[in-house]
């Protein structure tokens, strides 16, 4: 767990949101944070409430480490994503099931342990720095999209798409379902990378059928 953001308050009309601070940009639990952590986490919990502002943690899902594998990632290297070299990055992988199950229940954690209005999910796609998958999210590629070996590159590059796409829409769908079983009313909101880029972006961001 890291952050040093508190509350920051937003006016949207005549409800007041407050956007707590980011949760697991080095993907942990909320139940590993130091005691320390917890106290302040549940202290500004408490001044939202009091002030009668709706909380919305921000939860970075896919970063763990960014430039290096860090929190979760250390313990399973082999769910990173890779840089362009082939060495894991601090990215865990949509394409990894036991990966996804793993984000999923640390958001349904958040939500469980802080009871918030809403969450927002932040970095719920691809990373840029880690363009290969994981080892066996690249075997799983290959299961589900057999190329020939006369398929052309550009051929490999839509089939890889489709994979990833198809992926995190699966990473998606199962943190929306985490979260409707732990607390039904919590809304959920998406940062996206932008209103324009849905389909065919690196990515894989398809928000438009999430």
């Amino acid at each position: 767990m890291s952050g040093d953001k508190t509350i920051t308050s937003y006016n949207l009309g005549s409800r007041h949101v407050a956007i707590v601070r980011q949760f697991a940009k080095d993907n942990g639990y909320p139940s590993a944070s130091s005691a320390l952590r917890r106290i302040i986490d549940e202290w500004v919990l408490l001044k939202a409430r009091e002030r009668d502002l709706e909380v919305w943690p921000v939860i970075c899902v896919v970063p763990s480490g960014h430039e290096k594998p860090r929190g979760i990632l250390e313990q399973h290297p082999e769910w990173a994503l890779r840089d362009k070299n082939g060495k894991p990055a601090g990215y865990v992988s949509p394409c990894n099931p036991k990966a996804r199950e793993w984000m999923a229940a640390m958001v349904a954690e958040v939500v469980g342990r802080y009871r918030p209005e809403g969450v927002l999910l932040d970095y719920l796609r691809f990373a840029s720095q880690a363009p290969r998958l994981d080892p066996e999210g690249t075997a799983a590629f290959e299961k589900q999209f057999p190329l020939a070996a006369s398929a052309t590159e550009a051929e490999r590059k839509t089939a890889l798409q489709a994979f990833k796409e198809a992926s995190l829409t699966e990473l998606a769908r199962m943190t929306r379902e985490a979260v409707r079983k732990e607390r039904p009313q919590t809304r959920i909101g998406l940062y996206t990378w932008g209103p324009q880029v849905t389909a065919g972006h690196s990515i894989a961001q398809r928000w438009d059928i999430w």
